[in-house]
């Protein structure tokens, strides 16, 4: 990216004094960046303006992640949820070099955040953000290949050290996206309230609010630690089960969850290579590294373990899960 564009968000934004992070494009390929500007936090988001009835699946992939971004954020402002993901600024077109391209900002403040899911509340754009996840995610399994040739190109080099069996993490990737797991997703289509912390998740291209298990099981998957990841999942896929079952029919049983919880962990590490590696080359500290790879790893490792005889159930009874 330009040094003109993100000067060219900075003016429509007002912003004099700013310190600015470097650009990072998603899998999906948007482009985002953030304008540091005193207690305030500026997360941009654009992708390039291009003809439509020249569109390739790759460009349409972007634009249906910039949208779907950009819909979620407007809707989780507009309707106060507090949701971790910032507040909607404003959104606008920038001219460069004969290139136009379509920007919206979100406004980050200091402070923890906490995820609350209101289920009347996000059903109103449920439609839409199933749309354009069905072309995203028509995209992203084209890209499988290539990510991961570019992990195994960057575990043959430096990153091996962040890794506890770099040997053994293509291997095992492969052997996860070969593996097909068949159990039907719940007929319930939208997400009720849950309230857990979770990390501050950035790239909400992806969310889509379909499937329950699904939705939950990223945001476990990707945000938890470990042991809590593994011996907590049961907890809170309770307390979101009978928080729901409290305020509408339910026609699908607690057990559900925890089965599509063990198949998402497939999904879960493949959208996870591509933040995994802006991490590990970034210049975050080295604990931050490690705890980031060694999350995607287990990760990894568990959905493996699901994908092989070798795996033992634990048979754990959801009703007494810990």
């Amino acid at each position: 990216m330009s040094m003109r564009l993100s000067q060219l968000v900075a003016k429509e934004l007002h912003l004099l004094n700013y310190i600015e992070t470097p650009a990072t494009v998603s899998l999906n390929g948007v482009t985002s960046f953030e304008l540091k500007s005193g207690f305030i936090t500026y997360r941009v988001f654009l992708v390039q303006n291009n003809d439509e009835e020249k569109m390739t699946v790759a460009e349409a992939s972007k634009l249906a992640a910039f949208y779907n971004s950009k819909f979620f954020h407007e809707t989780v402002t507009n309707n106060h949820l507090a949701i971790p993901c910032g507040h909607f600024e404003r959104s606008f077109r920038i001219e460069d070099d004969g290139a136009t391209y379509l920007v919206f900002v979100v406004r980050i403040e200091n402070g923890r955040r906490k995820l609350h899911l209101s289920e009347g509340e996000l059903g109103q754009f449920l439609r839409v953000i199933g749309e354009n996840h069905e072309i995203i995610r028509r995209y992203q399994v084209s890209m499988e290949p290539k990510l991961v040739g570019i992990l195994k190109e960057a575990i043959q080099g430096e990153l091996a050290q962040y890794f506890s069996l770099p040997a053994e993490v293509v291997p095992r990737l492969e052997a996860v996206l070969q593996h097909e797991e068949h159990c039907a997703e719940p007929p319930d289509r939208s997400l009720g309230e849950v309230e857990h912390e979770v990390v501050d998740i950035s790239e909400w291209e992806n969310v889509h609010f379909g499937d329950v298990a699904l939705d939950l099981s990223y945001l476990i998957i990707s945000s938890a630690e470990p042991s809590v990841r593994r011996n907590k999942y049961m907890t809170i896929f309770r307390r979101y089960y009978y928080a729901r079952v409290d305020r509408r029919p339910t026609s699908f049983p607690l057990a559900d969850l925890k089965r599509l919880f063990r198949k998402h962990h497939k999904r879960a590490v493949i959208l996870g290579i591509e933040p995994l590696l802006e991490i590990l080359t970034s210049s975050v500290d080295e604990e931050m590294k490690r705890a980031h790879s060694y999350r995607w790893e287990s990760a990894l490792e568990d959905a493996y373990n699901f994908t092989t005889v070798d795996y033992v159930s634990d048979n754990e009874h959801c009703l007494f899960s810990k």
